[in-house]
């Protein structure tokens, strides 16, 4: 195998559980910052380096059409400013380790939509791939154990982490309607862009009673992670890698993202190993293959559409 393929293999790898890390840097913001003065501080740190990027690279925004505007306003809309506001404000109710695995099943449910919506078909793969994601789902929200371990209240937490899926999945399917003309870099700037118009009046009203000498360092490292280290660099190391491999090997990656988020939410976010988020995270990385699996086998390896992208959130 290629020295190539190895390192694209390393990039969507990277990317992934970069991906995962997102739920436990949102559980050091959650409690620090206010929920929509974060996301605009995130957003106002992400947007002028993503311009710039665009502006280096293609020298110019491209324009848009109306159409095209409105898909990348859905796709800030659902993909960043719900996903933001569900994470955030589940995260003060659940775990970090159960939010990584749900907000993992966005493949899954995403599939289901085009399935209801679009009148796509669902294969056998498809109908195990479902299977799975609610035998997980269900094994992290019945799990006894200790209430205190699963956040102060896990099932309110999961259930407005699963908005978070809804929004992602809104993403991904608006994003459909966005041409081949724009390039990922410009499609990031301006979905990051029409997020940050949704969130700047509701950030500047807290702002402006917010004492920005509370949070501490870990606070404020996570905030830049958020805005910097997801929003432009992963962006630019999951494209980096998928271009170099077939969608549906991409895809398979997807399945370090609930394993990145359930390792970092014990190994940095301090919570307590539990069994149900061994079997959730399993069923969810199994639903993930099949899927991919499904993919594969519903179209031949010459037409398949490149990796969606791992989103903006």
């Amino acid at each position: 195998m290629s020295s190539s393929r190895w390192l694209a293999y390393f990039q969507c790898t990277l990317a992934m559980a970069m991906g995962g890390a997102v739920v436990v840097a949102g559980k050091f913001l959650t409690h620090a910052f206010p929920v929509f003065l974060a996301a605009g501080l995130r957003l106002a740190m992400a947007v002028p380096v993503l311009i710039a990027l665009v502006l280096l690279r293609e020298g110019r925004m491209p324009k848009l059409t109306k159409r095209e505007a409105l898909a990348l306003f859905v796709c800030g809309f659902g993909g960043i400013f719900m996903f933001t506001v569900f994470l955030l404000f589940g995260l003060r109710y659940t775990t970090a380790a159960e939010s990584g695995i749900i907000t993992s099943t966005v493949p899954i449910f995403t599939a289901l939509i085009s399935v209801l919506y679009l009148k796509e078909r669902l294969n056998s793969w498809g109908g195990l791939a479902v299977v799975l994601t609610m035998v997980g789902i269900l094994a992290i929200n019945l799990s006894g154990g200790d209430a205190t371990g699963r956040g102060p209240n896990p099932l309110l937490g999961n259930a407005l982490i699963f908005g978070c899926v809804v929004g992602e999945a809104l993403f991904t399917i608006s994003a459909k309607m966005v041409t081949a003309r724009i390039s990922p870099l410009a499609t990031a700037a301006y979905v990051n862009l029409f997020a940050l118009v949704t969130f700047l009046p509701f950030a500047l009203y807290q702002m402006v009673s917010f004492d920005f000498t509370t949070p501490e360092w870990p606070n404020w490292s996570a905030l830049v992670f958020m805005g910097l280290g997801i929003s432009v660099l992963q962006f630019m190391i999951w494209f980096a890698g998928v271009s170099k491999v077939p969608g549906s090997v991409a895809a398979v990656f997807t399945g370090v993202m609930p394993v990145s988020a359930v390792l970092l939410s014990y190994a940095v976010g301090g919570e307590h190993f539990n069994w149900s988020h061994l079997i959730g995270m399993t069923c969810v990385v199994g639903s993930i293959l099949c899927v991919t699996r499904g993919a594969t086998t519903s179209e031949p390896a010459s037409r398949q559409a490149p990796a969606e992208s791992p989103g903006v959130s």
